[in-house]
């Protein structure tokens, strides 16, 4: 299964990420194709040693409307690239980028948790 984790960072600080974390190492170590995108942290190297892919998509700690668009696009691109099964979004999230996150998940029929 392919499965794409949408969150704000994965630093320590959390409960959500920590979760989002586990989920993303223990679903690559069962053989799934894992994607976490967010704007990186502490747990890095954590994914990297589990396998699971990461890609910086900063959502919603810009205050420029410039890359508000262009982040929304690079998550656009990641959905059409790697055409998940499935979306899980952490709260934190401008609405336009789970917007963009819907409108690609509907494109590609991915279910968004």
């Amino acid at each position: 299964m392919r499965i794409l984790h949408l969150i704000k960072h994965c630093m320590h600080c959390n409960g959500n990420v920590n979760v989002a974390v586990d989920l993303a190492c223990g679903q690559a170590r069962k053989g799934h194709q894992v994607v976490y995108a967010s704007a990186g942290g502490h747990y890095d190297t954590l994914l990297d040693a589990h396998g699971v892919r990461r890609v910086e998509i900063r959502q919603g700690q810009e205050s420029n409307p410039l890359a508000l668009v262009g982040n929304s696009a690079a998550l656009i691109r990641l959905c059409w690239t790697f055409k998940p099964d499935v979306i899980h979004a952490q709260r934190g999230f401008r609405l336009s980028c789970l917007e963009a996150d819907r409108r690609a998940a509907r494109d590609h029929r991915s279910q968004l948790v």
